[in-house]
């Protein structure tokens, strides 16, 4: 429940700092249209100022306070600036969560209220597993209630009307609809999802992802994704966090009695139907765009700042694998994610086949010792390309570098079953690709299919190897050697 989670921080605890984050908000995703340099659209972040505002005064007039929502309104419109708005919703904020909030108990033994409209009238709801809606769906309730009862007066209608539009428009730029395809659209809302979370929302995060699905659906087993980090400690911790907060939500609110987190067992007090008995983790290794290619950086190879990130947190994981029985248990995989164009499946070759190899009797008490297994793996491929040559190309180099076998999986692969005449119409048949990788796309294309046993009529077999030769000319004719037609062949399979 991302959005109403970062909804729910962002009207309850306004005062926290989100400067780390305003990069963020700096430009919609959403499209909007521009009515010129008098547009009185305000900046993201004034508009959620003016959210928080207006849902304190729509709370304390449902509350039977005595309180003209649209006065409070106009009060604060006149104020000087932000800052001075900031400091007092958060002091109107401080007092609703202190006389009419629920504090919930978290897995650390602290209580945080979440939601200041989550109510003594709706305690019943407490323990459900849609608590994190009720609050603002109780607030809700009331409000239309009121709207169409008449309690509400026409200026606090058009209010509530003003709190609906800024907290639709805030939806927008966290859940993705503005229909722009690709994965680069999808990345940008992603960056988003949990800039704003504190350890309280992460909490009620892993108990709607995980414990909520597990009560509801007669689940088996259920796959949670990570992405390591750069220290064995930090490995440890991140996984930990998650497993405590599910099984502390599991044991229906009852604060855990378990050692540190350095010597958690999970076998000394979860029992068979425990969460942490159906859940493991995948660990996800990031693609990354090549920043050093683009400044025109010389004498190292492409992605060598990610590789030294992808080799040393592999490291770091066999370090943390090797010290740590219970993280043996709670590792079953890996993954490679994220924006692939811009970044190969070569890239992760060795990260990958070295994480396969290491032998299990590092990893003690492992499950897969029982099975002889390895870690699994799966690859995120063929997903976004820029023509089906290129997809088709990452997925058999992701099969190929990654040393991927029957056991493993292509994580989606559209590029396996995509109709080329439908794929290409939809491109009216113009396809926009850099020259570097339309040249490994024909270089993949004329001695693949060879390979294959691929027929490929001679006349375009003739022009993919005439187009190809262009290219290897003009983007390398300062390595060539001896004349064209070597070159060609040593592109494919270097002597």
């Amino acid at each position: 429940a991302v959005f109403i989670l970062n909804w729910c921080r962002l009207m309850t605890w306004p005062e926290l700092d989100t400067k780390g984050a305003q990069w963020l908000w700096e430009r919609n995703l959403q499209a909007h249209v521009s009515r010129g340099s008098m547009d009185n659209r305000k900046p993201l972040e004034e508009r959620l100022l003016y959210a928080a505002w207006i849902r304190a005064c729509l709370f304390q007039r449902i509350m039977e306070r005595d309180i003209n929502c649209h006065s409070e309104l106009r009060r604060f419109h006149n104020l000087l600036d932000n800052s001075v708005r900031k400091r007092e919703i958060c002091q109107l904020t401080d007092a609703l969560r202190y006389h009419y909030g629920i504090p919930f108990p978290q897995p650390d033994g602290t209580y945080v209220c979440i939601d200041y409209a989550f109510t003594r009238q709706i305690e019943e709801d407490r323990d459900s597993d849609e608590r994190v809606l009720a609050g603002e769906r109780y607030l809700l309730f009331q409000c239309f209630h009121r709207c169409f009862t008449g309690d509400f007066h026409q200026e606090e209608q058009w209010v509530f009307y003003l709190y609906l539009l800024f907290k639709a428009g805030f939806r927008e730029e966290l859940v993705q609809i503005n229909r722009q395809p690709g994965l680069m659209n999808f990345r940008n809302y992603d960056s988003r999802k949990y800039a704003l979370w504190t350890p309280p929302y992460w909490n009620e995060a892993y108990r709607t992802a995980v414990s909520v699905p597990l009560h509801q659906q007669p689940i088996k087993s259920l796959e949670l994704r990570l992405s390591p980090k750069d220290t064995a400690v930090n490995d440890l911790r991140m996984i930990h966090d998650v497993d405590r907060a599910v099984r502390f939500y599991e044991a229906e609110g009852e604060k855990l009695q378990a050692p540190d987190w350095l010597d958690l067992e999970p076998e000394a007090d979860v029992g068979p139907d425990s969460a942490g008995q159906k859940t493991f983790f995948v660990l996800h290794f990031v693609k990354e765009k090549d920043e050093a290619l683009e400044k025109h950086a010389s004498g190292s190879c492409r992605h060598a700042k990610l590789r030294q990130k992808l080799r040393r947190q592999a490291l770091e994981l066999v370090r943390a694998l090797s010290r740590h029985p219970y993280l043996c248990r709670r590792i079953r995989g890996i993954d490679g994610c994220s924006q692939e164009l811009g970044c190969r499946p070569e890239v992760f070759a060795v990260t990958f086949r070295f994480l396969r190899e290491c032998p299990l009797e590092l990893f003690p008490g492992s499950p897969l010792l029982q099975t002889g297994a390895s870690l699994s793996i799966t690859y995120h491929v063929g997903e976004d390309f820029y023509d089906l040559a290129d997809g088709l190309r990452a997925v058999d180099e992701a099969v190929c570098f990654l040393n991927l076998r029957r056991g493993d999986r292509l994580g989606h692969a559209l590029a396996l079953g995509i109709n080329p005449e439908l794929h290409y119409s939809k491109k009216y048949r113009l396809v926009v690709l850099p020259k570097q990788d339309l040249l490994d796309n024909l270089i993949w294309l004329y001695y693949r299919s060879e390979e294959l046993g691929i027929k490929i009529p001679a006349d375009l077999r003739e022009r993919i190897r005439s187009r190809a030769e262009d290219l290897l000319t003009e983007l390398y004719r300062n390595f060539m050697e001896n004349g064209r037609g070597k070159t060609h062949g040593g592109y494919w399979q270097p002597s």
